[in-house]
């Protein structure tokens, strides 16, 4: 029995419900006028749907800075068919037409500085048909963007530990400037830290 890896698999998951603690928390603080709130249904359901959207903003600020650099990219929400988060289309040029496939992961930073735990899927991975995973970490009402080609994530996670479901964990953190991946040990990732210029990569 690897008693070293069933250890850190234990301590992979303390550090995960102290985040979902901190979440929780957080938002019981936002419930603390809901007694108030309640008799006027209306203001319940906008602080309801205020809590539900953070993810999709998070997103959005994604698609609209990609979508203020290239003019020539049209970018859309992607759909579980194409099993993308994010699908631009080149609208003019020798290109035209031609489409690119992300995945998107948000995290929500708890601490003094940014730093959000993202899980990816072997199996998404292994979809070729991807071209692209962006992980953002919300901090302080700032997003905070690391950008990697489908190849270059292959590749970073061949230093990484696969878990018993299949699932890689990441450990993205901003501290002092410096931006780092530290759930496998630390590793500087400032090279794919707000690297919109990937998208000049896959478009060529």
């Amino acid at each position: 029995m690897n008693y070293e890896t069933i250890i850190l698999e234990l301590m992979t998951r303390v550090q995960a419900l102290e985040q979902k603690v901190k979440i929780l928390e957080e938002k019981n603080k936002k419930y603390d006028d809901v007694i108030e709130m309640i008799k006027n249904n209306k203001d319940f359901e906008e602080q309801d749907e205020e809590i539900k959207i953070t993810r999709s903003i998070a997103r959005q600020q994604v698609m609209n800075k990609i979508a203020n650099l290239y003019k020539y990219l049209d970018v859309k929400k992607g759909n579980r068919a194409t099993r993308a988060d994010i699908i631009l289309t080149v609208n003019n040029g020798e290109n035209k037409g031609e489409q690119f496939f992300g995945k998107f992961y948000y995290s929500k930073s708890h601490l003094e500085y940014p730093a959000g735990w993202h899980t990816v899927k072997a199996v998404d991975l292994e979809n070729d048909n991807l071209d692209f995973h962006i992980f953002t970490v919300s901090h302080e009402d700032k997003f905070y963007n690391f950008l990697f080609t489908h190849e270059e994530l292959k590749q970073y996670v061949q230093q990484k530990k696969m878990d018993s479901s299949d699932q890689y964990y990441f450990y993205f953190q901003v501290v002092n400037g410096k931006a780092i991946e530290n759930r496998d040990g630390e590793r500087n990732v400032q090279s794919n830290f707000e690297n919109w210029k990937m998208f000049e990569q896959l478009i060529k």
